[in-house]
């Protein structure tokens, strides 16, 4: 046994040995450009917008384990194996845990779209085209300040990032105060709101909006609370309703049609592409009762987010939301 630890010894000193060379290592050719040398021209800038756009289906994966699972509306199922969701199982029953895996992901999902975000604000000088530029800027404050928004009302004081850091500068933050993450929240959201188009073409559908952000600025400023705040959230709110043409439709249904997916009830929506190219969204399978097969989805269901037993009681007898939130046997 010590003759095969002194041989093992000596081959990682013979490694090492080599890596400890002079000569630095050629890394050439490196495949991928590194973010640094990425934005060059308003094109590249745009692709690093949709970037944005694009980590928000990370945070998504999670953020209904972390909200809803949490709370008294739904619950793991009681089919489902206690040992194999333990995660699941713990923010059912509102343990808090930073070891969760869930909670770990959301956050670092989180900080992940922040980062995203900084790096486009901090490269816009390539974009000649003033009002272009201020679009652009307009979403990546708008994507930042939704992710912090959701950060500090799930985890109250929380690290606000607000430029590109290193991992050594990382380590040695502190969370800022609820007050503080809401003034960069309300500063981002009101920029957004000033500076974003109203509305966009056929061929960009889901970007944000000035009535998207006006919405969530008004959220914003009522969850904020001050007197100030509530007074502003008011106005804005009140321009969103009357100004943006968006309206409540008649049939409640009709929100959640497929056919029908971006109406006027849907300011901003994380969106996701059909068919079976890995890009669709997961929740129907993940919420589909166990066993089902195809019966309720293709694939069947993992049963991972059903109603409270409270929850049927909250409707009153025969509300058509009831039936289009949930059902109660398939």
């Amino acid at each position: 046994m010590k003759n095969y630890i002194i041989k093992i010894t000596a081959v990682l000193a013979i490694i090492v040995g080599f890596q400890s060379c002079d000569d630095p290592i050629d890394l050439q050719p490196i495949s991928d450009i590194g973010a640094d040398g990425f934005y060059s021209n308003s094109n590249e800038v745009n692709l690093g917008v949709i970037g944005i756009y694009n980590s928000l289906h990370l945070k998504q994966l999670d953020e209904w384990i972390v909200t809803e699972l949490r709370s008294d509306n739904t619950q793991l199922s009681f089919d489902n194996s206690v040992n194999a969701n333990v995660p699941y199982r713990q923010l059912d029953r509102f343990v808090s845990n930073p070891l969760n895996e869930f909670t770990a992901s959301y956050w670092r999902a989180s900080y992940k779209t922040i980062g995203l975000s900084n790096h486009v604000l901090e490269n816009l000088a390539v974009v000649d085209d003033i009002d272009l530029a201020a679009q652009y800027e307009g979403e990546a404050r708008f994507l930042r300040a939704h992710s912090l928004f959701n950060l500090v009302r799930l985890y109250g004081g929380v690290f606000v990032i607000t430029e590109t850091i290193d991992a050594s500068d990382a380590r040695n933050l502190e969370r800022k105060s609820i007050e503080e993450a809401y003034e960069v929240i309300i500063e981002d959201l009101e920029f957004a709101y000033n500076n974003l188009p109203e509305a966009y073409g056929s061929s960009e559908v889901g970007r944000a909006t000035k009535w998207a952000a006006g919405a969530e600025l008004g959220k914003a400023l009522l969850t904020e609370g001050s007197a100030t705040s509530v007074a502003r959230a008011e106005t804005v709110l009140r321009d969103v309703a009357t100004l943006s043409g968006k309206m409540l439709l008649d049939n409640y249904e009709d929100v959640f049609d497929f056919n029908n997916e971006y109406n006027d009830e849907i300011l901003f929506a994380v969106r996701y592409q059909s068919g079976l190219l890995g890009l669709g969204s997961p929740f129907a399978n993940l919420f589909s009762p166990l066993q089902s097969e195809n019966a309720v989805i293709f694939g069947g269901g993992d049963e991972l987010n059903v109603p409270t037993e409270g929850m049927e009681a909250l409707y009153a007898a025969n509300d058509p939301r009831a039936r289009t939130n949930f059902a109660v046997s398939w």
